[in-house]
């Protein structure tokens, strides 16, 4: 019977404190010296200079009862040897150990367990080396996986029976032994518990690091760990009350190995064996624990006092298994069903002109504003986007990563890492304590990609975005989401992927553009989200909802009603947007009506009478008597009036119509771009504008043909070859940009849509253009 059957039918007895003991040989300084390299006060050298010491310390807790004794290696990794100048002696310390503690055991007349010890450093990877920088690290995410994977290989090879990564005070460095263990087992080809124990230092209930037992355990639920438990730092009576919220929320089964009370002045342990033992009775006896033994402080007669009680006890069932999405930063988040979690945009450098200005100056301290400025608002998460071409945007995401972790107002709310460029998705993945969401990946680049990529993230602990996007482009109607839902949720849970890890993305785009076949987006995406909860009940959806209204930007009241009614007629889980907005609309039934149909009917018309009654509020009406032709020409443009074009060129026939169309029409455009990029006028303006100066520029042209043959010549006939790229069905800009350039004497050859590079070259080829244009609007397209 080995342990993962035992521990179903009893409470199991750890061992005590290893340190305590050999304190008590009062080992001379020559002990701790190995190779002419004294490291006064590490115990882990013994394990190379005093083998018999520390055999005769496992053979007194085996003695005392205990059914799993830990290595001497809380301290045999390369960071903590290196302040030995030990850190070459790694594998021999380890291996050593392990040889050792096997020893102890084999007079053993019943199975005991050895426990493969991995400790922490004296260095973290959620807090700063440097009080004045909070970006400084002494080591890095990977720096700290090779050195666990150093030892974990060492105890493997050397034949331990599970690994115990203990007194945990920094979740992130946990993250990377866990990551280094798993590592190292899958290369031996081997499949051992690992045990992890987390120490809270304080009355606050929360780590060194900053996190609450909730968030601890929601981090690393995941991990499908053997046990989590708690050690070090309080007496057991201090370790109650997190012990039962434990025993409240553990996936699985549990532990608990205080010390022996506090120390006293002189340094001294002196809470008695059966003390110990009375104060954790009453938890045994209920069923709270799966483990228990000592840490600092505690003795063979520690064990033994617990072992007398251990009769009475009766071990804890691991619960099954809540099909929830678990989250956390320094707090936990749950994605309850029904219940919609609001995902901060604002710190998105695409989604805040004034995120992303301090964001390229480096003011760090000043981007934290925006960051709590949305969680005071409303955000459960933060969308945390560096993509951005004038950006490092490696550099970028983890600086800011690490601002967030230096203030608990902010690292309080789970993260959403959110990058087209995987890069910097792995650059962030060992920058999150807590666990957090990535953004987004998906079948665009092929199956196995995809795969791999899923893998990777889950072996971090994060859930993950699922764009419906694949090798053909963005899904847009309700048919193509739901076939890329279907096909990426069949890999993915085929792969050993959880499904309540999965967070679909149904590609919520713009309404109200103009372009008459974009009006049925809304409805498509609405349908999805419908269907998706129907046959993935144990996945979730999240979505960019401001993209809906992004033909309005400019216009908040408009986009407030427009998402509102959507967030309303959906069914989101995580719905990505600035949570302030969800506070700007004051709906009136006649509004919500119109809003609806544009929705679900697929007719925006009335939209852009809602929004151009929102504008009239926020401006005066201008007195357009006097204005002179000119300005009357530029001014229609401007407001996209086709009406009474006629009568206005009429009147111009005294100026020569390049003229007209370089410095009237041209210069209003210019006007209107300069208004769009402004956040002044929307996008549905902006392609009626594009369609009043076509309209003018088509009146004109009789007036361009009766041109002299050399002022013909002067104009030119020119060819330009336009395509929105292969993954992007974006076409928005594409289509003003062809409608300028017509109007400027140029062929236009479109190709349309999803455009492959192959199609683009042959194009080129065939028409020898003067320019070539090519359009995206999604960050993975650029």
């Amino acid at each position: 019977m080995g342990i993962r059957e035992e521990i179903r039918h009893r409470v199991l007895l750890l061992d005590g404190a290893m340190g305590t003991m050999i304190q008590s040989l009062r080992l001379p300084p020559s002990a701790f010296t190995y190779r002419g390299r004294t490291a006064a006060g590490l115990a882990e050298v013994l394990n190379l200079t005093q083998g018999e010491a520390i055999t005769s310390i496992h053979r007194a807790y085996i003695e005392a009862g205990a059914d799993i004794i830990e290595t001497n290696t809380f301290n045999a990794n390369r960071i903590s040897l290196s302040e030995y100048n030990l850190e070459d002696e790694v594998a021999p310390i380890n291996r050593w150990a392990v040889a050792l503690a096997r020893e102890a055991s084999r007079d053993a007349e019943r199975r005991v367990y050895i426990a493969g010890v991995l400790g922490p450093t004296a260095s973290g990877l959620s807090f700063s080396a440097k009080v004045d920088d909070p970006t400084a690290r002494t080591h890095d995410f990977d720096f700290f996986i090779e050195a666990y994977r150093e030892q974990a290989k060492a105890l493997i090879e050397a034949g331990c029976d599970l690994l115990l990564i203990e007194t945990v005070f920094d979740t992130l460095v946990a993250k990377s032994a866990i990551i280094a263990c798993r590592e190292e087992l899958e290369a031996a080809g081997k499949d051992l518990p690992i045990m992890v124990s987390v120490t809270f230092s304080d009355g606050s209930g929360r780590t060194l690091s900053g996190q609450s037992l909730g968030a601890f355990i929601a981090t690393l639920a995941p991990f499908d760990l053997f046990s989590i438990g708690l050690n070090c730092s309080t007496g057991p009576k201090e370790m109650i009350p997190l012990l039962n919220e434990l025993h409240a929320i553990s996936p699985c089964y549990t532990s608990a190995h205080p010390n022996a009370g506090f120390p006293d002045e002189d340094g001294r342990y002196t809470l008695a064996p059966d003390h110990l033992a009375g104060e954790l009775k009453p938890l045994l006896a209920a069923g709270f624990l799966n483990i228990v033994g000592g840490c600092c402080g505690t003795t063979p007669d520690h064990i033994r006092a617990l072992k007398r009680i251990l009769p009475a006890s009766r071990p804890r069932s691991v619960p099954p298994k809540k099909p929830a999405l678990l989250l956390a930063g320094l707090d936990p988040v749950e994605v309850k069903r029904d219940t919609l979690l609001i995902v901060g945009e604002r710190t998105n450098v695409a989604g805040s002109r004034i995120f992303r200005r301090r964001i390229e100056r480096k003011q760090w301290e000043e981007a934290l504003l925006v960051a709590r400025d949305q969680i005071a608002e409303g955000a459960d998460l933060l969308d945390i986007c560096m993509d951005d071409p004038l950006l490092d945007s490696k550099e970028a995401i983890v600086s800011f990563l690490r601002y967030i972790a230096s203030d608990p107002t902010i690292a309080k709310a789970a993260l959403m890492i959110d990058s087209s460029d995987w890069s910097v998705i792995e650059a962030a993945l060992g920058e999150v304590q807590g666990r957090g969401i990535v953004n987004s990946i998906s079948l665009k680049e092929g199956e196995e990609l995809f795969i791999r990529r899923a893998k990777k993230i889950a072996s971090f602990g994060h859930a993950f975005v699922v764009m419906l996007f694949d090798e053909a482009g963005q899904a847009a109607s309700y048919e193509r989401k739901l076939a890329i839902a279907e096909r990426s949720y069949t890999l993915l849970v085929e792969a050993g992927i959880d499904p309540s890890s999965i967070i679909f993305d149904p590609n919520v785009l713009a309404i109200g553009t103009g372009i008459a076949e974009h009006d049925a987006y809304a409805k498509a995406t609405i349908d999805a989200t419908r269907e998706l909860k129907k046959r993935y009940p144990r996945s979730y959806i999240s979505g960019g909802i401001s993209n809906l209204s992004f033909a309005f930007r400019g216009n908040d009241p408009l986009r407030s009603a427009l998402h509102e009614v959507f967030l309303e007629l959906a069914r989101f889980d995580l719905a990505i947007l600035n949570p302030a907005s969800l506070h700007r609309s004051t709906l009136d039934e006649p509004t919500r009506k119109i809003v609806r149909k544009a929705l679900l009917a697929g007719d925006s018309s009335q939209l852009l009478n809602l929004a151009l009654v929102e504008q009239a509020k926020e401006r005066t009406e201008v007195d357009h008597a006097g204005l002179t032709p000119e300005e009357l020409l530029s001014k229609a443009v401007i407001d996209g009036e086709l009406l009474g074009l006629e009568e206005v060129l009429d009147s111009l026939t005294h100026l020569e119509p390049l003229f007209i169309i370089d410095s009237i029409l041209m210069e209003a455009m210019k006007t209107v771009g300069t208004r769009f990029g402004e956040g002044k006028m929307f996008l549905s303006q902006v392609v009626r504008s594009a369609r009043a100066m076509k309209n003018a520029v088509d009146r004109l042209q009789p007036r361009l043909e009766a041109q002299s043959a050399e002022k013909k010549s002067s104009l030119g006939t020119r060819k330009a070859v336009l395509a929105t790229v292969k993954g992007d069905v974006h076409d928005i800009g594409k289509n003003i940009v062809a409608l300028v350039l017509s109007c400027n004497n140029f062929e236009v050859i479109d190709l349309g849509v999803m455009v492959d590079e192959e199609t683009i070259l042959n194009a080129v080829k065939e028409h020898d253009p003067d320019l070539v244009g090519l359009s995206g609007l999604i960050t993975p397209s650029l």
